[in-house]
């Protein structure tokens, strides 16, 4: 992944920690690996539902949500577009 090559350069070039370039790249580092996990955590839960990942996001939107503030209205009505190019799982 190029953003990774470009956190390890940064790295590189402020090695000492008290340079505010180090200190974004370390930052820059935990948001990297942060997105990656809940990427492969989507991945690995609409593989395991036979879904698409976007469903699994709205799912989890409407959980959040109905923890928050109650009961949120039932769009499981709703038609899953799905295509014979929608294969995610590997």
């Amino acid at each position: 992944m190029q953003l990774d090559f470009k956190i390890r350069e940064l790295k590189k070039i402020s090695s000492r920690s008290d340079n505010p370039t180090y200190d974004l790249a370390q930052s820059l580092d935990q948001v990297v690996k942060s997105l990656q996990a809940l990427s492969d955590g989507l991945l690995e839960e609409a593989c395991s539902r036979d879904a698409d990942p976007m469903e699994v996001v709205q799912d989890m939107t409407r959980r959040r949500r109905r923890g928050e503030n109650g009961d949120l209205e039932d769009d499981s009505h709703r038609k899953r577009m799905k295509g014979d190019d929608d294969d995610f799982c590997a």
